[in-house]
């Protein structure tokens, strides 16, 4: 798929789903899904969605005109869904349920709720959220609805988790092996480059999981430069899962215990995956037949 400049935009007439952080779906235009609540209204039915607002760091010039700028970032993704609750009890059940079913899927305080459209010419997307203000119902029938979101991140990221995996095989890399965790580690020797490609026009921090039999491995962005490289032994079957994102940044043996302290801190920098291509390099003190690394990610544009 060819890199896209702009898969968001403001599109009113789309399908809009909301899953809440109970399971309860809410379902925006489209009168055959049994979970439909209403239809988006207007001009400003959809706001938010296409850009995060941006924060900046700024300094006056006192004896000068103009300004000195520090670093711009975004914020997090605000956005407003505007809508009407049609009163018949076709699809969805009578108004009381719609929005009954609304009010549920929006609840997201101290856990996620999830939004999901497909824009046109552009992949599935969706962006996780929690509510900005309670939703509103307000007018006689038919209701008015306003739904405000936030999501952590200033992007909006593909529904499909994409995934790219390399097995080395069954050969001994060089480099020094040691039982014991020192805080200097041997230079891992390379053994395998590939090349993951994102398609969106942001960067996407990715997920990371190195399965044993493999000893201090460490992956390097070679595009970027920077690596991530631990002093650590997994055994066969083993795995060490890597949250890159800045949000979370954990890293647990077997997806459940915390192994922060296997990063080797001296040698190593959290890199993101670049828009494109981005070439690869996984490193080894010695590994066998089984190992391997796999690297998860959601295309991200914003």
């Amino acid at each position: 798929m060819a890199v896209l400049l702009n898969p968001i935009g403001v599109e009113v007439g789309l399908r809009y789903v909301i899953v809440g952080p109970d399971g309860t779906r809410a379902v925006f235009n489209d009168t055959t899904d049994p979970d439909f609540v209403g239809f988006l209204d207007g001009e400003d039915g959809v706001t938010g969605l296409e850009r995060a607002g941006v924060r900046s760091s700024v300094d006056s010039l006192p004896e000068a005109d103009g300004q000195i700028h520090g670093a711009f970032r975004y914020e997090g993704l605000s956005f407003t869904l505007k809508g009407i609750i049609p009163p018949d009890a076709s699809n969805g059940g009578s108004w009381v349920e719609r929005q009954a079913k609304l009010l549920r899927a929006t609840a997201a305080m101290r856990a996620d709720a999830r939004l999901f459209w497909t824009p046109t010419s552009a992949p599935p997307v969706q962006v996780s959220f929690r509510q900005a203000q309670p939703t509103r119902i307000t007018k006689r029938r038919p209701k008015a609805c306003l739904v405000t979101g936030i999501a952590e991140r200033h992007v909006v990221e593909s529904q499909a988790l994409q995934s790219s995996t390399l097995e080395p095989g069954a050969v001994t890399a060089g480099g020094l092996a040691s039982p014991l965790t020192s805080p200097f580690a041997s230079n891992a020797s390379s053994v395998g480059a590939f090349t993951v490609t994102t398609d969106g026009h942001a960067e996407a921090w990715p997920i990371v999981t190195f399965t044993g039999p493999i000893t201090n491995p460490s992956l390097e962005n070679r595009t970027l430069g920077p690596a991530l490289r631990f002093i650590y032994t997994l055994g066969a079957g083993e795995t060490l899962v890597v949250d890159t994102d800045p949000r979370r940044r954990t890293i647990r043996l077997n997806s459940q215990a915390n192994r922060y302290s296997a990063l080797d801190w001296t040698s190593s920098t959290w890199w993101p995956l670049l828009p494109g291509a981005n070439a690869l390099l996984l490193g080894a003190a010695s590994f066998s037949a089984g190992s391997s690394v796999a690297v998860q990610w959601r295309d991200a544009w914003g």
